[in-house]
């Protein structure tokens, strides 16, 4: 009995090549979001932590130059603020772009898997039918043969 072969086998280890691929895409893309969310979120608390040490300052007589000082660096943190959060409104983006690039390859092999196991039923039935065929053919000669 000959041994099942499926002609796109090397299509669909191309296509498997892919989805692995996009799918450290997608992982790598993922991290990068993270991590830019997460120096987000570092520079909101220390924006908040500032904010609660100049209202406690400000409670007791303080020289003009002091807050001039954290009004700069309240300035320049709001700058790195919205500066983060327009780098993670662009990592959103390419997160949801190298997404659907990961669906669509796995959707492409799921196409090439579904179409060898079709051939692969067609191949087995086919299989059986000549099996079967044999078997009939073996019984009617031991049949005529005595």
């Amino acid at each position: 009995m000959k041994k099942f072969h499926f002609s796109l086998d090397r299509v669909l280890r191309v296509k498997e090549i892919n989805e692995d691929k996009k799918k450290d895409e997608f992982q790598r893309a993922q991290k990068y979001k993270d991590q830019i969310e997460k120096q987000l979120n570092e520079l909101k608390q220390s924006k908040e932590s500032i904010i609660k040490e100049l209202n406690d300052t400000q409670k007791n007589p303080v020289q003009i130059q002091y807050l001039k000082t954290y009004h700069n660096y309240l300035s320049s943190l709001d700058e790195q603020i919205t500066n983060q959060s327009y780098k993670l409104q662009i990592a959103e983006k390419e997160l949801k772009h190298v997404r659907q690039e990961w669906i669509d390859a796995k959707q492409e092999k799921r196409v090439l898997e579904k179409l060898k196991e079709r051939h692969y039923q067609e191949f087995r039935k086919e299989s059986l039918k000549q099996e079967q065929k044999v078997l009939d053919e073996m019984t009617v000669q031991s049949v005529y043969s005595r």
